[in-house]
């Protein structure tokens, strides 16, 4: 079942944190280390960065921001694994129903 996993890690993709609300955004970072998620969020668009810096305390915002810029240079595969981190952390808290995962775009009205 191989093929199984690769499209259920494939569903859970590191950018779909960009659709979710801001209740599913603050509980993940209550849960993640500081550290994993500045990791994560490196060389990511600025948008991408405001959704989820949004859901934080500005302070703590302000300080995982400084945080990324003060990595520096960090190796593709270093950032790739944090953000598979993180995603695992979201699998793992979907499975437990901590929180809701909104895997694709859905269309809404008003």
């Amino acid at each position: 079942c191989e093929l199984a996993l690769e499209i259920e890690k494939n569903m859970f993709d590191f950018m779909a944190l960009r659709r979710q609300s801001d209740d599913t955004l603050q509980r993940l970072v209550q849960e993640l280390p500081a550290d994993l998620l500045a990791l994560a969020l490196k060389n990511t668009d600025a948008g991408f960065r405001k959704v989820v810096l949004g859901a934080m305390p500005k302070r703590m915002a302000q300080a995982l921001e400084a945080q990324i810029q003060d990595q520096g240079s960090v190796s593709l595969r270093k950032v790739e694994q944090a953000r598979e981190e993180v995603m695992q952390l979201v699998r793992e808290l979907v499975e437990q129903g901590e929180i809701e995962f909104q895997l694709f775009e859905e269309a809404t009205v008003s």
